[in-house]
């Protein structure tokens, strides 16, 4: 009983993640909380913790876990994008957040990465907590 008590701290504690991101220019903030197979990112630029979409992570392998983020998806969006989840709950404002959970697919039905590795996007993964291109976003 012991060993299985243990062995359930263990698993619980280690997905638990939590840390910021925020744009080079310091014009937009995110946290992104994970906990017990959902996602939580908060928009803490204007509203700390009040807008936040909630997604279930569940699904997605940790090999494959990545956000793709654009600060600004060339309509005036932020754009976040995460592969596999499920929009649970969504109080972002529509008007300035773009939330999906698919990527586009090339002609060949291939996901399309690169529109995040321009000027303004990037991609995160979430396992080493790194960001691509570096210089798009500071992880707190």
């Amino acid at each position: 009983m012991r060993y299985f008590i243990l062995s359930i701290l263990i698993f619980t504690s280690c997905t638990t993640n939590k840390f910021i991101i925020e744009s080079p220019q310091k014009q937009h903030k995110l946290k992104i909380e994970d906990k017990a197979g959902c996602r939580m990112i908060y928009d803490l630029t204007k509203n700390k913790n009040k807008t936040y979409v909630k997604l279930d992570i569940s699904n997605v392998t940790r090999i494959s876990d990545a956000l793709f983020i654009c600060w600004d998806n060339g309509s005036g969006k932020l754009e976040i994008l995460c592969p596999g989840a499920v929009i649970v709950e969504n109080h972002l404002p529509e008007n300035e957040f773009k939330i999906l959970t698919a990527h586009t697919l090339d002609e060949e039905g291939m996901p399309n990465v690169l529109k995040y590795h321009t000027d303004n996007c990037f991609d995160l993964d979430i396992e080493s907590q790194k960001v691509f291109p570096k210089k798009n976003a500071v992880i707190k």
